[in-house]
């Protein structure tokens, strides 16, 4: 069975620009990622509409596991208040050159 380093995911502007900033330095979602996964390739949706980033992120984290250093989401996801189950810690980003 082929494994796979790297994923696509969908991500809404506001998210990925907080991301950008380094105010968000983790992405959060229901799914455990296969331990396979480094990379994570980010769709902006509309408007923007095309690959920006691509990033390495750590393994997936569960409540509890995140420092609370005042990244967007962290001490909610660690209080259990998030409908996200993992968390994965942007540990570097890189803009994608635009190809047009």
């Amino acid at each position: 069975m082929k494994s796979t380093s790297d994923i696509f995911m969908s991500i809404k502007p506001e998210h990925m620009q907080n991301i950008a900033s380094g105010s968000k330095n983790h992405e959060y979602r229901s799914y455990l990622l296969p331990s396979s996964i480094k990379h994570i390739w980010f769709y902006t949706t509309s408007p923007i509409k095309r690959i920006e980033y691509v990033a390495r992120i750590s393994p997936g984290k569960i409540p509890g596991e995140v420092p609370n250093d005042g990244g967007i989401g962290n001490a909610e996801f660690n209080a259990g208040l998030k409908e996200s189950k993992y968390g994965y810690e942007i540990l570097a980003l890189w803009e994608v050159e635009d190809a047009r």
